[in-house]
């Protein structure tokens, strides 16, 4: 503000030398006018600095006011909350000090209780210690002769186990003389006659015996051991095989008990997707149908059948469940006498009864996640409007569905748009509003149409 005014006053001091020079005649007309145009700037600008000086002095005066009223009201009510504050806090400062020789006063009898326990504890402590020390030396004296029980066991263990060698010992000399016995084995009437005889005859006879088995020598005195052991091996092949047939034939009755089951289940399921199929396929086509039937093998005759019969590795022949496969019947026109098979349908029409047949399976066993690439590039106008609206369908029912398309029916009614595009051979995933997806499908159906 005081330079502004300063900035005034010289400006006037300036103007009012001028107006009293005497070479004012020799001004030229513009010069003139423009001091005119001063002089009444000069004017404009001495009343505003009267108003802004009275707007000065009226602050001013405002400023006294505020400082009297500081200095006469606020400093004084300042120094009496001062002083009641410093008696308040001396107030507080009793109140806290009684508080804390209450509270010491009980600490203080908390503590002698606790000491009390402590005297209580340690008497017991001491007495637990006399009886931990008379267990200990017990445990020690238990101790000392569990070590010299443990010796004497081992010893009688060691004991034990040479007795154990020894019957064993025995017991296999006992059957090495139980096979000679039973090799020198003779019939009651021969026995008989060697007891009447006397020891000296005995070993004479012995003597001769001998001598007649020195021309036996050459002979394979193993034979009959040998002729025993393929016995036991023959029967235990008997039964080996015998059990394996069992098995066989078990195995074999188990293979048909689940052919039975997977073609009854086969024949559910289809029967199930056969309704959904129909159903999906009459959302697609208007006034079309559709089903699927069950291809079973031709049978034959028992001979032909026997003849072509392969066995596996046990003899037995591999069984079929009989279910060739599965037919897929269509009609476009829902007439039944023009039922087409898949071999005589068209691109796009081929493309139908696929998504028909996939929407069929997802209804049956419903998947969380669904990715079409172009599904619809091979469709019409008709089939892609009844496709887009089938995936909406099916969409509110919690299944996410993914499809890439450069159609405009499926975009009409996606519930997200984006665009993919290559960025320095990087493949780039934007999201774009509806609007401007359908104006990517434009171009890219305008571009079409140029190429065609």
């Amino acid at each position: 503000m005081t330079t502004c005014l300063a900035e005034y006053t010289t400006g006037i001091e300036a103007l009012k030398r001028e107006r009293l020079s005497k070479t004012l005649g020799q001004l030229t007309d513009e010069e003139h006018a423009r001091i005119e145009s001063l002089t009444n700037e000069l004017r404009t600008l001495n009343t505003n600095f009267d108003a802004e000086e009275e707007e000065c002095h009226r602050i001013q005066r405002e400023l006294r006011g505020k400082e009297q009223h500081l200095n006469g009201y606020l400093r004084r009510r300042h120094h009496e909350v001062e002083a009641e504050l410093l008696r308040a806090q001396q107030q507080d400062h009793l109140e806290h000090a009684q508080e804390r020789e209450r509270a010491v006063l009980r600490l203080t009898q908390q503590v002698s209780e606790i000491e009390q326990q402590m005297n209580r504890l340690s008497s017991d402590m001491r007495v637990e210690d006399e009886g931990l020390k008379l267990k200990k030396q017990r445990l020690d004296e238990i101790q000392k002769d569990s070590s010299v029980k443990q010796g004497e066991l081992s010893a009688e263990f060691a004991k034990l186990d040479d007795f154990a060698m020894k019957i064993s010992n025995l017991s296999k000399k006992k059957g090495e003389y139980d096979e000679k016995l039973r090799k020198l084995t003779i019939v009651a009437s021969d026995l008989l006659q060697f007891k009447q005889m006397d020891t000296p005859q005995i070993v004479d006879e012995l003597r001769n015996v001998n001598k007649g088995l020195t021309k036996f020598e050459h002979v394979n005195k193993k034979a009959i051991d040998q002729f025993a052991t393929f016995q036991d091996q023959l029967k235990d092949l008997d039964d080996e095989g015998l059990e394996i047939t069992k098995s066989t034939q078990a195995i074999d009755h188990f293979i048909q008990e689940v052919d039975a089951k997977k073609e009854h289940l086969l024949a559910d399921v289809l029967v199930q997707v056969d309704k959904h199929f129909q159903d999906v396929f009459k959302e697609l086509v208007r006034d079309g149908s559709a089903r699927l039937t069950m291809v079973k093998e031709v049978e034959e005759d028992e001979s032909e059948r026997a003849s072509k019969k392969k066995k596996n590795a046990f003899g037995a022949p591999e069984l079929a469940s009989g279910i060739k496969g599965v037919k897929i019947e269509v009609s476009f026109s829902g007439q039944s006498t023009s039922f087409l098979q898949m071999s005589q349908l068209s691109g796009g029409q081929k493309t139908v009864v696929a998504l028909a047949l996939i929407f069929a399976m997802q209804r049956l066993e419903p998947a969380p996640f669904y990715l079409f690439d172009e599904v619809d590039a091979a469709l019409d106008t008709q089939y892609r409007t009844a496709v887009a609206q089938l995936l909406k369908k099916d969409a509110k029912n919690g299944v996410q569905i993914v499809v890439t398309t450069f159609r405009p029916e499926i975009i009409d009614i996606s519930d997200r748009c984006y665009r993919v595009s290559m960025r320095n051979r990087v493949s780039t995933i934007d999201s774009v509003e509806r609007k401007e997806a359908s104006e990517v499908v434009d171009m890219q159906a305008a571009q079409e149409g140029i190429g065609d």
